[in-house]
Parts: structure tokens; C-alpha cells; sequence
């Protein structure tokens, strides 16, 4: 097999198979539209189920048409996908503008995506090319491994990292490390994944101090007893920028100074705020969790109490609602404790 057919789909190609994924994952919710029943009902059920079954079709449809038109020819990739979408109309008729606004726009997303990915990962050979670094090798314990590193200090969760390298940029040794983990922020999704970029710069054993007096601007800085190191939370940095950033670390490793005698007598109080989760978006996170907690416990005391018209449905109901119930309040006492830790490191 040649290799170039194993190559990645260049960004054309890769937003051509996300729309024709798309167009497919059309289909559940155009045959539930066309059912019997109420419009009422079915307009309630595609509210909820069709989405749903949108997602279900188009992203196992999308890894699958990315492997097949990976392993082909160009012209063979052109003749498939007219019959894809040719294919359609006759087995599923003609999606609707709003369904055709779907497809572009998850076409659109896709093509950028693949875009940013193709220029990050030629940014990243160019830096290779040039500054020669080497592979780290990753274990289990290798974040575990710093002393008091950034991360931690960020209060990060689901800490792992992807990948890391070290070299040395005008005779002085650095580490670049990218982590993923959970993102933090008060619309965060609790269920996907944020990246972060972390340059590291030796401290010598000839500069005492390690209280930070310069940072980049717009980074967030920290020194421990082996590291000075630097990060934007949540951000993935360009390799076209890791030579300027390595050069603001030895910067800000050049300018440590040993703390004010102030600062010796308050030694146990944190020198760095939290910005991961930090003290407001947990208490956010709890007084949702909260007012879920008890919406359910209503629902499950309602018939009960006779709070309500009686039904046999809702009386169905009442051991699922207490469960639920009971269970976000759980999780509302979870980040009411991480609020806590939160607000006593500030």
C-alpha cells in the first residue's frame, strides 16, 4: 500500500466527508417528521430524540468515510462521494433549507478545523527542522514528578499529558509540555477535554531567588525550586510562537529575586490564586447542581403529598426523582467542598 494513501485527508476533503456525514445523519429526524401522529408530538420528540439520532449516525459515518477515503485515490474519492450524495435524495427525498444549513455548517467546521490542525502540525515540523528537540518520554508518575508545577497550582483536573520535549535554545536547556484536561470556566462542558501548553525553564543553581518579578503579559507564571514555568490556561500555543515564549522564560528565570522579608512571615498563606476551577465557577456549579436537586425532590414529594393532580404516571416517577435528587445533591456538596478549598487558597 503506498504510503500517501495513508496520508491525512488534506481540509477539503476532510469538510466534504463531515457534510456528507451530516447529510445522513439527516435521515432519522426526516422519516420521524414524515410518521404518524400529531404534529405536536413529533415536533416534541425530534426536539429531543432527533438530535440524539442525528449524532448517532453522523460521527461513526464520519470515521468511517475518513478511514475508506484515506486508503483511496483521488478520483475514486470524487466518484464515491457524487454517489453519496446522489444517493440520498432518492432513498431519504430532499432535506429541507434548515436541514441543508445543518450540513454546511458542520461542513464549514470541520474544513477549519482541519485547516488549524495541517498548519499547527507544519509549524511543528518547521520547528523540528530547525531546533532539533528531543522526544520526553512519558510514564505514569512524569507530571507527578515536579516539585510544585503550574498545573497544580491552576487547580486543574484530569491532569494527563499528550506529549513533551526538551532542547536547548541559545545554549540554555528548556521543556515544552502539553497537557490536556478538564476545562474550567463558568460555561464549561464537565465532559470534554481543553489542552494547555507549558514551557519550563531550568532554574541554576546560581540564582537563589524564587519569587517571580516579571512575566510575560498575558501568561500566567510560576517558579518552584527546579522550574520556572509558563502557560495560557486553556490554550493550545502555536508552534510559531514556542520560540518566543522559551525566550520570555528564561526572562522571567533571569529576573527571579530572592522574597521580601514580608513575605518569609507569611510562608503558609498560597503565593498563587487558582484559576482552573477557582472559588466562583464552583460556587456556580453548585447552585446549579442545587436548584436541580430540588426541582427532583419536588417531583418526587409532589404526589405524595398530594402537592399535585394524583396520576399513576407521576407516581411512577417518584422513586426516579428521589434518585435523581438525591444524587445532585451529592454533587452539590461536592463543589460546595471545592469552593471551600478554593476560596481559603486565595
Amino acid at each position: 500500500m503506498k504510503s500517501s494513501q495513508l496520508a491525512p485527508l488534506s481540509p477539503l476533503w476532510t469538510g466534504a466527508v463531515t457534510a456528507m456525514a451530516s447529510l445522513y445523519g439527516l435521515w432519522p429526524g426526516m422519516d420521524m417528521s414524515r410518521g404518524p401522529g400529531q404534529r405536536g408530538e413529533i415536533l416534541f420528540f425530534l426536539m429531543f430524540f432527533g438530535p440524539v439520532m442525528f449524532f448517532v449516525v453522523m460521527l461513526p459515518a464520519t470515521v468511517v468515510l475518513q478511514v475508506i477515503f484515506r486508503r483511496i485515490e483521488p478520483v475514486y474519492r470524487s466518484f464515491i462521494a457524487l454517489a453519496l450524495a446522489g444517493l440520498f435524495p432518492v432513498v431519504a427525498g430532499v432535506p429541507g433549507v434548515f436541514g441543508l444549513l445543518v450540513v454546511a455548517v458542520f461542513g464549514c467546521l470541520a474544513w477549519a478545523y482541519a485547516r488549524k490542525d495541517q498548519a499547527i502540525e507544519r509549524e511543528r515540523d518547521d520547528f523540528a527542522s530547525e531546533e532539533k528537540p528531543r522526544e520526553v518520554e512519558i510514564g505514569s508518575n512524569f507530571l507527578a514528578a515536579f516539585p510544585d508545577p503550574l498545573w497544580s497550582r491552576m487547580d486543574l483536573d484530569s491532569c494527563e499529558a499528550l506529549w513533551a520535549i526538551e532542547g536547548e535554545q541559545d545554549g540554555a536547556p528548556y521543556m515544552i509540555i502539553e497537557i490536556s484536561h478538564d476545562p474550567f470556566g463558568l460555561m464549561a462542558n464537565e465532559h470534554a477535554q481543553a489542552t494547555t501548553t507549558f514551557f519550563l525553564a531550568p532554574i541554576p543553581a546560581s540564582i537563589p531567588g524564587r519569587q517571580l518579578s516579571w512575566q510575560p503579559p498575558g501568561y500566567h507564571a510560576w517558579a518552584d525550586r527546579k522550574y520556572v514555568y509558563l502557560a495560557l490556561p486553556g490554550k493550545q500555543a502555536k508552534p510559531s510562537t514556542w520560540r518566543a515564549t522559551i525566550a520570555s522564560a528564561f526572562h522571567t528565570v533571569g529576573a527571579l529575586r530572592q522574597p521580601a522579608a514580608d513575605a518569609r512571615s507569611r510562608a503558609g498563606r498560597r503565593p498563587y490564586s487558582a484559576v482552573g476551577g477557582g472559588f466562583t465557577v464552583q460556587v456556580f456549579r453548585c447552585a446549579k447542581m442545587l436548584v436541580l436537586a430540588l426541582a427532583l425532590l419536588w417531583g418526587g414529594l409532589a404526589p405524595i403529598f398530594g402537592w399535585m393532580e394524583f396520576s399513576a404516571e407521576a407516581v411512577k416517577m417518584v422513586p426516579a426523582y428521589l434518585l435523581g435528587s438525591l444524587f445532585c445533591f451529592g454533587g452539590a456538596c461536592y463543589f460546595a467542598a471545592r469552593a471551600r478549598i478554593c476560596w481559603l487558597q486565595r
